[in-house]
């Protein structure tokens, strides 16, 4: 009876060694995950993008990777109008009716 108990015990180990360099894996891929996540954000404000989030989480284990970003704001400065223009101006470039005749 000795034997099956020695034998229990090293499967058990194994699968414990195994899940946690499972674990580490998985903890490593969730970072480069989130530093990726931030140097990208970094890349699209080259290209007047602007992201930005109050924190990002990456969840999932064990099969999953999923990413969540808290109060995520995305501005595309390319698309806003210039805060030099106000809003009057663009109004007056509507044109504008001829008066009635008569």
């Amino acid at each position: 009876m000795r034997r099956p108990t020695r034998l229990g015990l090293a499967v058990a180990a194994v699968l414990l060694v195994l899940l946690g360099a499972y674990t580490a894996y998985w903890l490593i891929a969730a970072k480069r995950i989130t530093d990726g996540v931030a140097v990208w954000a970094q890349a699209e404000r080259a290209g007047k993008i602007d992201v930005s989030w109050h924190r990002i989480g990456v969840g999932g284990y064990p099969f999953d990777c999923r990413v969540a970003l808290d109060n995520a704001v995305l501005r595309d400065g390319r698309l806003t109008p210039s805060p030099r223009t106000p809003p009057t101006e663009r109004s007056r470039s509507i044109p504008k009716r001829a008066p009635p005749c008569g």
